[in-house]
């Protein structure tokens, strides 16, 4: 197993934004043949700070200017089966956001973007993570 010591955990940066009963999501384009509805999530940039990037990710995914709240769920995804490569390992922070200001619009590296609640957000396919804490918040 490898110690570490030469790799470093990226930090990835959720955002959760409720707006008139809705949620914001976006769908990514990935490599999967299903693209899945998520929250607009984004590496954080080095030396940029983590509420610095909520208002960079909701703005560049969505076109929403959003002002950052409290952490609602932090997670590791650690994958050491990766044959070849040392493995992977993203700390995942999702932090609450609350909408000002913008129309929704998807950005370069998204296909689409939603407020989705309701019916609507339970017939979409949801990426697991996702659908974990919205269901764990009561809002899937």
């Amino acid at each position: 197993m490898n110690s570490g010591q030469d790799n470093l955990p990226v930090v990835s940066i959720g955002v959760l934004v409720k707006h008139f009963g809705g949620i914001l999501l976006v769908k990514c384009q990935n490599s999967s043949a299903v693209e899945k509805w998520q929250l607009p999530s984004d590496k954080l940039f080095w030396q940029e700070s983590m509420l610095q990037a909520v208002e960079r990710i909701t703005q560049q995914q969505a076109g929403v200017v959003a002002v950052a709240g409290d952490i609602v769920e932090a997670y590791d995804l650690i994958n050491d089966k990766i044959e070849a490569e040392p493995g992977s390992h993203v700390v995942v922070l999702t932090f609450e956001a609350e909408y000002q200001d913008g129309d929704l619009r998807a950005g370069d590296c998204v296909l689409d973007v939603a407020w989705a609640s309701g019916v609507a957000l339970r017939s979409m396919v949801v990426e697991d993570n996702t659908a974990e804490l919205l269901s764990d918040l009561g809002l899937m």
